[in-house]
């Protein structure tokens, strides 16, 4: 059995209006989170970026490093709604949700809906389309019964993720795979729906601490300088070649 966080964030994150404006969506770097997830007893997290595919051989470095294994990952923006594709290896150019699902599909990998029932709309209900409903996620419940449901209904594997943007919230949301430590037993496992979901949201608390440091103490910007100089801008690159 393994606990695993499916939802994990970065500094080289680029979400949206934040990308625009040239500020950080993460507040630390994959290093950092991958320590973290170690610490809370973590056996295996996916680096889920927002359009940014984390390279393969540094997820085995880190992987090696904490004992703990890192499945690189990616959130995909389409058209204002967000998929998560998992265990991939080279990043799709995609404009649509179904050539996501057919490239995913392609490598191997797995394809996720997260957060279906967020307040923003910003998930995708076309559940039939994806191997794993995200029942739980870390900034809220977003109709997490609803979602139980829906899954058994549909015979789709059940995931959580905490949706963290820092070493605070990682792990405060995730679930279980009945699966053996390696990338390709995981995701069988995951689509053959052997996983049980467990946490609650991040507390309130540790949500506030994250926005205030990241807007109020401002290490969105703070830290944008040494991010283009750290390492992991190189394999940010790589992964888009």
């Amino acid at each position: 059995m393994l606990n695993a966080d499916f939802h994990v964030h970065t500094k080289l994150s680029e979400h949206g209006f934040l990308h625009k404006l040239g500020l950080l969506d993460g507040l630390n770097t994959p290093d950092e989170m991958a320590r973290a997830a170690f610490r809370k007893g973590l056996d295996v997290i996916a680096i889920t970026d927002h359009n940014v595919l984390f390279d393969y051989k540094e997820a085995k470095r880190l992987s090696k490093k904490y004992d703990i294994l890192i499945l690189p990952g990616v959130e995909f923006s389409l058209k204002g709604k967000e998929a998560i594709s998992i265990g991939i290896h080279k990043l799709p150019k995609v404009s649509t949700l179904e050539e996501l699902r057919d490239i995913t599909k392609e490598q191997d990998g797995l394809l996720v809906a997260p957060h279906p029932y967020d307040p923003l709309n910003r998930g995708f209900r076309e559940f039939n389309k994806f191997d794993a409903i995200e029942v739980l996620n870390g900034f809220g419940g977003f109709g997490y019964n609803k979602l139980i449901k829906k899954a058994d209904e549909l015979k789709k594997a059940k995931t959580c993720g905490s949706d963290s943007h820092c070493t605070d919230q990682i792990g405060l949301v995730h679930f279980i795979i009945d699966a053996e430590k390696n990338e390709d037993d995981i995701i069988r496992a995951v689509k053959k729906r052997k996983t049980i979901p467990l946490g609650n949201k991040i507390p309130k608390l540790i949500q506030g601490k994250y926005y205030f440091k990241k807007y109020l103490l401002l290490e969105c910007i703070r830290n944008k300088s040494s991010i283009s100089l750290s390492p992991y801008k190189r394999y940010k690159i790589s992964a888009r070649t």
